[in-house]
């Protein structure tokens, strides 16, 4: 049988939610090297097809659309995962803002590129 002080100790309830709070930590840390990682390609990848359209290199201009089309999608499914992680994490709102931060730009970058 537990004693009071045991079930008033302040420390257990912390104990017990710690794995499922390091693991998102972890979730929204991969998440983060992730997102790094896409928005390095996709600027490698905006600068490979223009180069390769200004010089009239038709074949090495087909990496436009993966920067156009699949670049996007995958930092928009990977904003979601890390806004949720945040959230379910209990994160503080910094952060939970700064993955957030991701829509607003997408939606820009969107609403820029209608001219051309």
């Amino acid at each position: 049988m537990a004693t009071v002080s045991e079930i008033r100790d302040p420390i257990r309830p912390l104990q017990v939610a710690l794995p499922r709070r390091s693991l998102l930590q972890r979730v929204y840390l991969v998440g983060t090297w992730l997102m790094l990682g896409l928005i390095i390609v996709q600027f490698a990848a905006a600068g490979a097809g223009v180069f390769s359209v200004l010089s009239g290199n038709s074949a090495g201009a087909s990496i436009l659309l993966y920067h156009r089309g699949v670049g996007p999608i995958l930092i928009f499914v990977l904003t979601i995962v890390m806004v949720v992680t945040a959230f379910a994490g209990h994160f503080p709102w910094r952060m939970t803002g700064m993955a957030a931060s991701f829509f607003p730009l997408l939606v820009l970058q969107s609403l820029l590129i209608i001219p051309y």
